[in-house]
C-alpha cells in the first residue's frame, strides 16, 4: 500500500525510442471496473478500459525517463510491454493500492 501523494519514477535503458519495447503506464482503475491481471497480460483487456492513465514514461536512448505524480485515494494498475516494437511478446502488469 502508498501512501496519497506525489511519487516520482525514473528508468533507462540503451535503446532508440523506436527499439524500445519499455514504456510505463500508470492507471487509477474507474470505479466498478472488472478486471483481473491475468486479462490484462493476455491483452484481453485493455488499461484504458478500465482505467485512466495518469502518468507513462518511455526513456529514449541514453537517456532515463523521469515521470512525476499525484496519487490520489484509489485502486492502481502498472503495465509495460515486453519486447520490441511493433512485435511485443507479452504485457507486464501489476497493481496497487494508494491510502
Amino acid at each position: 500500500m502508498i501512501t496519497a501523494g506525489v511519487v516520482a519514477e525514473a528508468g533507462g535503458h540503451r535503446s532508440p525510442a523506436a527499439k524500445a519495447g519499455f514504456i510505463l503506464l500508470v492507471g487509477r482503475v474507474r470505479p466498478g471496473a472488472h478486471y483481473t491481471l491475468a486479462a490484462i497480460r493476455a491483452n484481453k483487456v485493455g488499461l484504458t478500459t478500465i482505467a485512466d492513465i495518469v502518468v507513462a514514461a518511455q526513456p529514449d536512448g541514453d537517456r532515463p525517463a523521469y515521470a512525476t505524480v499525484r496519487l490520489t485515494a484509489g485502486d492502481y494498475v502498472v503495465t509495460s510491454p515486453i519486447g520490441s516494437p511493433p512485435n511485443f511478446s507479452g504485457i507486464a502488469a501489476s497493481e496497487f493500492h494508494v491510502r
